[in-house]
């Protein structure tokens, strides 16, 4: 920091020299206003683009046909039968008697005294078959124990997983398979030894079984695990216990009209939440808005035109009579906000649920496209990192605030430089003006003495 001294000679110019220097600041202070307003507008840019990507997701939810639709789902006992179902289950009911569940396989071997016996099973091989097929071979020895002959059926790593078995009084191997059902039975084959998990001899084995069931007291289905799925198109249920003689569970699948209209209410209050924002920026009352807003805009403006115009639009292909969210119960209102009638939606949607479906969710069969693709589409257009017309704006505002940085940073150079300048000139004057007192000083002394 310099120390300058202003008032040690003729005048104080150190007043006037801060007064030409806060004429030249005035420049620096416009372009940081503007800066000021520049970034007002990217945040602007940046919560309007965080609105439209809200928006974007809304719609995604409601784009494909499988998603729109929600239906619930029910059984009379969840006990014994679970059920869910997707967006292309449709209306259904039927019964479900569960006469087996599906098991894997478990194998015990012949007890011993005592785990770590060797020298006890003989010597030889032993298959392991997964399905019929041998997917490992272990071999036994003179050395081999109980425990020794767990770990190397565990390191094969195929669908049985051993461990010692302790009843109070004699160790057993006990062998099960990873996987439920018919297809993935495990067998034991052994040649020469005697561990006694051979299946053709052991006592102690329970094979694995596919879980059964009859629909409507007339067919018989097969899982190989305890889940079903394809029965009905959408939907599965899982079996948990055997019904009883004569005893059948009910599974129904019934439209959830209060879900789908939820999903409808989700992507209504995202686009009331972009069209109040752009309506707050962009309305004239009488005054114009300040630089530090979106008023004036023109790709703020074209986007509140281009999402009001698709929601008045109607979706081609479709029936004149079911073609336009208006008739559902969607409105506009007067500030561009949409109004929705659930009692009118869940009517129609009772009515005609495909109907109602193909103006949100695209048709593969009609060749339509609904107004979630149609959304989630042109916001793309704006919000898309790569070209996106917001996304190119506000780096086009990044850019133009960091040039004005580089302005203003060489701006403050220059007037460091003037204001030094300045010091200089003055100091040089104050000089010469001390120097022209004192002369007129010695001048008028000199004239005194004379008289």
């Amino acid at each position: 920091m310099t120390i300058q001294f202003t008032n040690l000679g003729a005048f104080d110019y150190g007043t006037i020299i801060d007064q030409l220097v806060a004429l030249k600041q005035t420049s620096i202070t416009a372009i940081e206003d503007q800066q000021s307003d520049l970034n007002t507008k990217g945040k602007l840019i940046d919560q309007l683009s965080a609105k439209l990507s809200t928006l974007q997701d809304t719609a995604d939810d409601i784009s494909e046909m499988d998603d729109f639709l929600s239906y619930s789902t029910s059984s009379s006992s969840e006990s014994k039968v679970t059920v869910s179902s997707t967006g292309i289950a449709q209306p259904t009911s039927f019964d479900v008697q569960v006469t087996s569940l599906a098991k894997s396989t478990k194998t015990y071997s012949n007890e011993q005294s005592a785990k770590d016996l060797a020298g006890v099973f003989g010597s030889g091989t032993m298959d392991i078959k997964i399905g019929g097929s041998v997917v490992g071979t272990i071999t036994v020895d003179g050395s081999s124990t109980m425990e020794s002959i767990v770990k190397d059926i565990n390191l094969l790593n195929t669908g049985v997983q051993a461990s010692v078995f302790y009843d109070g009084t004699d160790y057993r191997i006990l062998a099960v398979g990873k996987d439920t059902g018919l297809a993935n039975d495990v067998e034991f084959e052994e040649f020469g030894t005697t561990i006694g998990l051979d299946t053709a001899t052991t006592p102690y084995r329970e094979a694995a079984q596919d879980a059964s069931v009859i629909i409507d007291n007339t067919y018989t289905v097969t899982s190989s695990s305890n889940e079903f799925t394809g029965i009905v198109e959408g939907l599965s249920f899982e079996v948990h216990d055997e019904t009883s003689v004569g005893e059948s569970v009910e599974i129904r699948v019934d439209p959830d009209a209060d879900a789908t209209s939820e999903k409808v209410q989700g992507f209504i209050d995202a686009y009331n939440s972009v069209a109040s924002f752009l309506n707050y920026q962009l309305s004239y009352s009488g005054t114009v808005k300040g630089p530090d807003t979106l008023f004036g805009d023109s790709t703020s403006r074209g986007i509140q035109s281009r999402l009001s115009s698709l929601i008045t639009s109607q979706i081609g292909g479709l029936p004149n009579e079911m073609s336009a969210l208006s008739m559902i119960g969607v409105k506009t209102q007067n500030d561009g906000t949409l109004s929705f009638d659930t009692a009118e939606f869940k009517e129609q949607l009772e009515k005609d649920p495909e109907a109602v479906s193909r103006l949100f969710a695209n048709d593969s069969v009609l060749g339509t496209e609904g107004i979630g693709s149609l959304f989630s589409s042109t916001i793309d257009g704006y919000i898309d990192t790569v070209n996106g017309s917001l996304v190119a704006k506000k780096d086009g505002i990044s850019a133009t605030v960091k040039r004005m940085d580089e302005t203003i940073e060489a701006m403050e150079r220059r007037l460091e430089d003037y204001e030094s300048m300045l010091y200089k000139q003055f100091e040089a004057m104050n000089s010469a003006v001390s120097d022209l007192e004192y002369q007129a000083s010695y001048l008028s002394n000199i004239t005194t003495s004379s008289s």
